[in-house]
């Protein structure tokens, strides 16, 4: 979701990133484009007031060598199920995140321009999308959903329906996740499940 944060006088547009995302946006700025980044942070919990923490050029990286050489990259896995419903895109997704042992799922509404679906692309930086487009959509909305994954750099696997079955997601999910009853808010959420299941699957290939 694009933010817009307040600098002085000025507002910027801006989102927020995770870590691996930062930091190819960070090489792909200094080293492929030659240009130079600066950083803000807050000085106070005022909106207005942020002041320069850290800045680098092509030829001086040094306040930014503790991220571009050694941050991590995260290793997260995406499925995603997208369909139409009484006459409403609906986008499920999953994102397994390897290195911090997590599994989120999120289940919303979409327009034609699918600028949702690109911007959880966007904040979650997927290193792959496993891909279940329904025969619902369009062969048009089909190639726009490509091509949000191809302006994000996310390599995309496309699945077939039964990588997405819920057969056996509940006990999948309590042997990972421990009783359920705290997740009810999650089991509502069919097509996000679907996503989850796809990626429990990839994640464990001899689960039945």
């Amino acid at each position: 979701m694009l933010l817009f944060i307040s600098i002085g006088e000025g507002r910027y547009p801006g989102f927020c990133l995770r870590p691996g995302r930062l930091v190819n946006i960070l090489r792909d700025i200094l080293i492929k484009k030659k240009e130079r980044v600066e950083i803000y942070k807050k000085t106070s919990t005022s909106d207005t007031s942020w002041t320069l923490a850290k800045k680098a050029a092509p030829g001086n990286m040094g306040e930014l060598d503790y991220l571009l050489g050694d941050a991590e990259q995260d290793q997260v896995i995406m499925a995603a199920k997208i369909l139409i419903r009484e006459g409403q895109t609906l986008c499920g997704c999953a994102f397994g995140d390897k290195s911090m042992r997590t599994l989120d799922v999120c289940e919303f509404a979409d327009g034609e321009s699918f600028a949702n679906f690109e911007s959880i692309l966007v904040q979650r930086s997927p290193q792959e999308c496993l891909l279940l487009v329904d025969s619902s959509i369009t062969a048009m909305d089909k190639k726009k959903i490509l091509e949000a994954l191809a302006r994000c750099d996310v390599p995309v696997t496309e699945q077939k329906s039964a990588s997405f079955s819920t057969s056996s997601i509940e006990q999948d999910l309590g042997r990972l996740v421990g009783a359920l009853e705290q997740h009810l808010d999650v089991l509502e959420k069919k097509h996000a499940l679907g996503a989850a299941a796809c990626v429990i699957k990839v994640n464990n290939p001899n689960n039945p």
